[in-house]
């Protein structure tokens, strides 16, 4: 999700806001000048939060029950992170 932060004054610099949210729950954030930005900005730190949590881990801080996770079907997946995050505009 990401958001334009209204301006605190006239001719201030323009803020965009974005979170990453799991099951209803705000996980991390960023904020920057443009979306481009921001998003890799809250994927970063994302990132740095969530790296090398257990499945069972991320469930129980995370409340969920999906059943991807439950049968296993996420463990071992990768993510080219560059790739993911050329096309976040």
């Amino acid at each position: 999700m990401a958001q334009e932060v209204p301006l605190d004054a006239p001719g201030a610099k323009v803020k965009v806001m974005a979170a990453l949210v799991v099951h209803d729950k705000v996980v991390c954030h960023g904020i920057a000048a443009s979306g481009r930005y921001v998003k890799l900005s809250a994927s970063k730190n994302a990132l740095s939060l969530l790296q090398g949590l257990a499945p069972f881990e991320f469930r129980t801080k995370y409340g969920c029950a999906c059943s991807k996770l439950e049968d296993g079907a996420m463990q071992g997946v990768q993510v080219d992170i560059q790739e993911a995050m050329g096309t976040a505009v």
